[in-house]
């Protein structure tokens, strides 16, 4: 069984699948032929009457997309949940500081809320992460700051979203930290009662990332007026402790 839905600019023919586990129906197609991003993404919020997502995608407006995927989820007991995902050609430059390549935006809508969300690799890998601070302390007038081995690192993958109906805005940067750690850190801007944006500065120190010894720590920021540092935080996924030893080899390449 098949549907045809247009939706923005686009006309979508759509096969169905009927999912028991969520007793509903899937909906998903995409089409093979380049679209604008912003005469889709401007007709998309109309059509579905939801807010646009703000000034996140604006480094993106003039790429073409080069691929496009719907999927559209019915639910018995829960609201129905629509996904897009837009792949972009290359071109895109983040806020005025960052060149992205492999662009993947997604937009997301179940009734509840709407996410707008991109993620990509760092085209020039000599963007350190300070720059990232700067954008959002002048783009959004909140201070970010990191502890000073980290604000150093080059951004190798940058992610970001824009909650549009809670008005909440976050970024995820992924850091190279020696030859073994990759640092992946979060930054959430929630929207407060006066409109005014608050953060929350979370992340993770992955070493060995993808191999046997991979070991992952926990980071919260711990801020004082002399400092501010990431406090790591191990904890076993199963009932094998961490040995002092497998600790030593994992950090043992991060040099001094």
């Amino acid at each position: 069984m098949s549907a045809s839905l247009e939706l923005g600019t686009v006309e979508f023919t759509l096969s169905a699948e009927y999912i028991p586990d969520d007793q509903g129906w899937m909906f998903s197609g995409g089409i093979d032929h380049s679209v604008n991003v912003d005469d889709f993404i401007t007709a998309l919020a109309t059509d579905l009457g939801v807010n646009p997502p703000d000034d996140l995608l604006d480094a993106f407006k003039k790429i073409d997309i080069t691929g496009l995927y719907i999927e559209y989820r019915t639910f018995k007991e829960q609201s129905s949940q629509m996904s897009l995902f837009l792949s972009l050609a290359t071109g895109g430059k983040f806020g005025d500081f960052l060149p992205l390549d492999n662009i993947l935006v997604r937009f997301q809508t179940d009734g509840s809320g709407t996410m707008w969300r991109f993620d990509a690799t760092a085209s020039d890998d000599n963007t350190d992460v300070t720059a990232l601070l700067t954008h959002i302390n002048d783009k959004h007038n909140v201070s970010v700051s990191l502890p000073n081995s980290l604000v150093n690192l080059k951004i190798k993958e940058l992610g970001a979203y824009y909650d549009s109906s809670l008005g909440n805005y976050g970024f995820t940067a992924y850091l190279e930290f020696g030859d073994s750690a990759n640092v992946f850190v979060q930054i959430d801007l929630k929207k407060q009662l006066d409109g005014t944006l608050e953060k929350d500065v979370k992340g993770q120190l992955v070493f060995n990332q993808n191999t046997k010894d991979e070991l992952t720590f926990e980071l919260d920021l711990v801020s004082t007026a002399q400092a501010t540092d990431f406090v790591a935080v191990y904890q076993g996924t199963d009932s094998t402790p961490l040995s002092l030893a497998s600790l030593v080899k994992a950090i043992g390449h991060l040099g001094p």
